[in-house]
This record gives structure tokens, C-alpha cells and sequence, in this order.
């Protein structure tokens, strides 16, 4: 009776997308690796919960999203619950060879009110205790990145071969742009105290920078990223990852696409932006990486060209994705439809 719970809990879980193993390049392993995806269904993100409404392009936390299906209106599974879950994630890769363990649930994995304290310690537990994770990625706003809530890792040994990555959702370093458009809630000090706070932890440093929120042009989202990424290296960041625009509902971003006043970003934008801010890194010796174009709920609108050119483009920043090849994306021929995209950018 439980192996088969067990087996259809499994493509349950599997089909909400709450544990998933997918092969990505890791930066700092410097190859391509398998990861292990577990998305707690933990309780809603303190931001979101709050009586600002969160983050405008979000649609993570919406009510058309399967977390929301999961997690009872917001709030966490109960903790025997999410032990199993995550027993069920050690069985699904059991046979295989993941390197690195990432936890998302759309919020700061070092709340307590969002993920209980034990839950935790039990993945912190599991990965320091594995043979084959080398990489442990958590998520948190900056206000949770404090020496108290980072304990539970600090007082583990890492290493160059075993160590934790915590990523930020920064999205952009121009305050009208995070606060007044994206609505973060988030201080530019903040952010750097939480950096700066990690590294002098051991632990490595991850921003997330969103590509074309509304209210900019085409350009003005290009540049927003570029100089959001340099800003980011300047001051330390191991690695910044571009979240490009996708339409969900349940966002302002679905409301204006709706309406005809928004669309996602070309990806000649995108293409432009990871050339550019590639330079930069390497400038500084840190590293980009290029985020997919899924999420839940899943996407009405992703970034794209014209028909005869997309699907192609795609596969070349796929193919950037997996290898980390810069080439990749400067062997994309040209397309009738980029004469439309320099006119719309102003070159």
C-alpha cells in the first residue's frame, strides 16, 4: 500500500513541479552539472503577505499558481509533511549523481514563519551529509541574511568542493526601478549588508536582475540590466542570473499584455544584455548565468522575436545555458525582423 502512495505521490510531486532534477552549467563547478530541484510548499513570502501586495511581477504566489493549490491559502505544509516531502526528494535521485541541491519556495528560505527552523536544519543536514551534493542554493530577501538566521550553515565546514550559495532577487540597482516599478521594498544598503554579510560567512553570493519590467522601453530595460549586473560585480556578487519578463497571470505584466501595452522582451534584448554584462564579468571574474523562461503558473508570453527566428534563438540560448559558451549566441544569424528591433531600441 505505500510503495504505490509512495509512486504516486512521487509523479504527483513530480507533476507540480515540487521536486525536479534538470542538468544546468554551475559557474563555480565550472561544468555542466545535475541538479536536484525541490520547491517547498512552505508558507507565502513575508513581502507578498504584507500589506504592500509584493513584488508586481510576480506571479510565484498568485492564486493561479499550483503552489497555490499546495500550500492551504499561504500557509506551510506541517512539518511531518514536509520532512516526507523531502524523503521523497532523497528517493527520487537515489541512483543518481545530483551536485547540487536547490531549494525555491518564492519567499526567504531563512524565515521561520515561512520555512520552520527544523525543515531548515533537515536540508541544511542532507546536504552536508551527502557525498554527492556540492552545492547548496537557498533564496532570501536581504532583511533574513543575518549572522543569527545563517548560523545553522556557518557552524557546518564548507569548502571549494562543498559549499552554499544564497540568491537575492535584487532585480534591479536603480531604486525607481526595484521600489517604484517592481515595488521590491528593498534598500540598495540592505542588499550589500546581506552581501557583504555572506562573504565574510564563506557563503557565495547570488543576484537575480529582471530584464524589461513595464513603465521602460526597450532600451532603457537593456540598459536597466547592464548596469544592474556591472553594479552587482562591483560590489562582489559571485553570480548574477537575468530573469527575463514572461506574462503570468495574476501580474500587473498579464493586465498591460492583456491590453496590448506590454510585450516581453525581444530576444535580440536578451541576446545584447548577456554579451554585454559577459564582458563585464569576466572583467571582474565573476560569472552570468541566463534563467529559463518557465515558471509557475506557467507563462502566457515568454521573450521572443518573429516566428520564422524564435524557436531557432531559443535553442542557441539553450544551448548557452547548458554550456556556458558565449560563442553559442554569437553564431545566431540575422533575421528580417532585427531591422525591427534596432529601430525600436534606437540604433
Amino acid at each position: 500500500m505505500f510503495s504505490w502512495l509512495a509512486g504516486n505521490t512521487l509523479s504527483a510531486f513530480q507533476a507540480y513541479g515540487i521536486v525536479n532534477l534538470h542538468e544546468e552549467y554551475e559557474p563555480l563547478i565550472k561544468r555542466p552539472v545535475l541538479v536536484s530541484t525541490l520547491a517547498l510548499p512552505a508558507g507565502d513570502c513575508a513581502w507578498h503577505s504584507s500589506s504592500s501586495g509584493g513584488c508586481s511581477v510576480c506571479g510565484f504566489n498568485s492564486k493561479h499558481g499550483e503552489k497555490a493549490k499546495l500550500t492551504r491559502g499561504g500557509k506551510p505544509w506541517p512539518n511531518f509533511a514536509m520532512r516526507a516531502l523531502i524523503q521523497f526528494n532523497k528517493k527520487i535521485v537515489s541512483g543518481l549523481t545530483p551536485e547540487v541541491l536547490s531549494v525555491f519556495h518564492g519567499g526567504s528560505f531563512f524565515n521561520p514563519d515561512e520555512i520552520p527552523l527544523s525543515i531548515q536544519r533537515k536540508i541544511v543536514d542532507i546536504f552536508f551529509r551527502s557525498r554527492n551534493y556540492k552545492k547548496l542554493f537557498l533564496e532570501s530577501r536581504p532583511e533574513f541574511i543575518t549572522n543569527e538566521r545563517l548560523a545553522l550553515l556557518t557552524k557546518r565546514k564548507t569548502s571549494k568542493e562543498k559549499f552554499v550559495q544564497v540568491g537575492i532577487g535584487l532585480e534591479s540597482s536603480n531604486d525607481y526601478v526595484r521600489n517604484g516599478i517592481i515595488n521590491k521594498g528593498m534598500a540598495l544598503d540592505s542588499f550589500l549588508t546581506a552581501v557583504k554579510t555572506l562573504k565574510e560567512m564563506g557563503i557565495s553570493t547570488f543576484a537575480y536582475i529582471f530584464l524589461k519590467p513595464h513603465r521602460l522601453t526597450e532600451r532603457q530595460a537593456i540598459e536597466d540590466a547592464v548596469s544592474s549586473a556591472s553594479f552587482c560585480f562591483e560590489n562582489g556578487v559571485d553570480v548574477v542570473s537575468f530573469s527575463c519578463a514572461i506574462v503570468q497571470k495574476g501580474t500587473i505584466l498579464h493586465d498591460l499584455w492583456s491590453d496590448d501595452k506590454y510585450r516581453p522582451p525581444w530576444l535580440w534584448s536578451v541576446i545584447e544584455v548577456v554579451l554585454r554584462a559577459r564582458e563585464i564579468a569576466d572583467k571582474y571574474g565573476f560569472h552570468i548565468r541566463l534563467g529559463s523562461f518557465t515558471d509557475d503558473p506557467p507563462p502566457v508570453a515568454i521573450p521572443y522575436n518573429c516566428p520564422k527566428c524564435s524557436s531557432r534563438t531559443e535553442q542557441y540560448l539553450e544551448s548557452f545555458r547548458k554550456t556556458n559558451i558565449i560563442e553559442h549566441l554569437k553564431k545566431i544569424d540575422d533575421c528580417e525582423c532585427k531591422s525591427s528591433w534596432l529601430e525600436e531600441v534606437g540604433k
